[in-house]
Parts: C-alpha cells; structure tokens; sequence
C-alpha cells in the first residue's frame, strides 16, 4: 500500500457468525485454554442485539467478542465466547490487532502492539469506537493511524476502518501487519475442526481453500500470499459451529 501527503483508508468488514459452517471455509492463532486477554476498565466495549464485543488498547484490537444469543454451555446463561477464549504462548494478544507497520524506504518495521489512545465515540448511541497513535522512527513521526470500530446494525458484523496519513514530507510506502480473529475455542474434545478458510476468484469462480488449524504443510505462506491474479475475497476462522468471517471493503 502506498501513501503520500494525504489520508489512506483501509476498510474491513468482520461478521461474526453464528451458523453451523457448511459451505463456508475457516483457523485461528491460538491454541491452548488460558483465559484470554486481560481487560482493564478503560478499555472499550460495543454491544448489539447479537454480539458483544471488547477491546483493548494494545494495537486497538479486539480482546473479546460473545454471542449473548448463544449460551456456552447447555442450560447455561453465559454468552459463548466466540474470539479469545483460546491462547497459547505463541499466539497474539487479540484479534485484528495492528502489530506493526512495515516501511519500503528505508527498511525498518515499527512496532505498534503498544497501548493506542482511546478517542471517544461522537455519535452518543455508543455505536461504535476509535482509537488513534503515530507511528515513529528514531523519533520522528512517518504516520497517523486512526482505526474505527462501528457496528453496522447487521446482526453479527463489525466494521473496521483505518485512516492513514503520511506525517513527513515525502512519500511513503509501507504495510501494515495485523492479527486476524484469534482464539476460537474448539468445540469438540475427540477432533480438532478449527480451519482457515481462504476464498479467490480464479477463472471468475470462487474458489475457497480450507487449512486445518494443525497443517505443517510449507506452501502455507504461498496460499495466504496476495495474489493479483486471484484475488482474496475474505477469509475466515471455524470450528464446529462458529465462523468469523474477514471481508476487505
């Protein structure tokens, strides 16, 4: 992604799902059973009539998302929790969450899973969040991320938007390097159906390609490369039941 003088945005939509997943394809980052990322009192949090979501300032990502429609055990009253029940101590902290911004000229990553200011939410229905920092190097501020969370009024879907402004007198290109849905917990103890599903239009068909959360295979980075002869349509994380789906605006 290039940048120069003016304000970039990059848009996703996460719908978090609650279906039995069939035809859709899905993994996660996360593996173990510790609870999930600490929450302070600071820390945002949206809720709709299907979803309630908790963020945390570190890399403004999400912490926690639960589907209150939806209890965790049978006859139980606490909403499943869909994203960061599972951890490992190789996973992130929390999903969607911008790690670092990696900058073409001159080579150099800046790390950004640092606590983001919190802006608050102006439209008073509480709708939706913000969070904002800058990126800088050797002292020098190179960018301006603002990140906005909003509930769209779908049921299940959160929208993210960034916005990117190029704070130097140059042009600037760079990546930004983020976290998809981590911590789906898995659902059933005799097998592991936790996948990454990864959907492309190839010969103007999708095509959707499942990777199971314990693949080894070493043609992983070829299938989640970008590829502009056939482009990612969304991607998705799965267990048994749940699916959180990615889709670029």
């Amino acid at each position: 992604m290039a940048a120069g003088n003016c304000a970039r945005c990059v848009s996703l939509t996460v719908s978090l799902i609650a279906a039995i997943v069939t035809t859709l394809a899905a993994v996660l980052a996360g593996a173990s059973a510790s609870p999930g990322a600490q929450l302070s009192a600071a820390d945002p949090m949206l809720a709709a009539d299907g979803v309630m979501v908790y963020f945390t300032s570190r890399g403004a990502g999400v912490a926690l998302a639960r589907l209150p429609g939806y209890p965790a055990t049978v006859g139980g009253f606490e909403p499943y929790l869909l994203l960061g029940a599972d951890r490992s101590a190789g996973s992130v902290d929390a999903s969607l969450a911008t790690i670092a911004v990696e900058l073409d000229q001159p080579d150099a990553t800046i790390e950004l899973n640092h606590p983001w200011t919190v802006v608050e939410p102006t439209d008073g229905a509480k709708k939706s969040v913000r969070f904002r920092t800058t990126a800088s190097r050797d002292d020098a501020p190179v960018l301006a991320i603002d990140k906005a969370y909003r509930l769209t009024g779908r049921r299940f879907e959160l929208a993210v938007e960034q916005r990117i402004e190029n704070l130097t007198d140059r042009p600037v290109t760079f990546r930004l390097i983020e976290s998809g849905p981590a911590g789906m917990p898995r659902e059933d103890a005799r097998g592991d159906y936790r996948s990454l599903y990864v959907a492309r239009i190839r010969k103007d068909q999708v095509r959707v390609r499942r990777i199971r959360h314990t693949t080894q295979s070493p043609r992983l980075p070829e299938w989640l490369a970008d590829n502009a002869d056939k482009p990612i349509q969304w991607w998705a994380v799965a267990n048994k039941y749940f699916a959180c789906i990615v889709v670029p605006a």
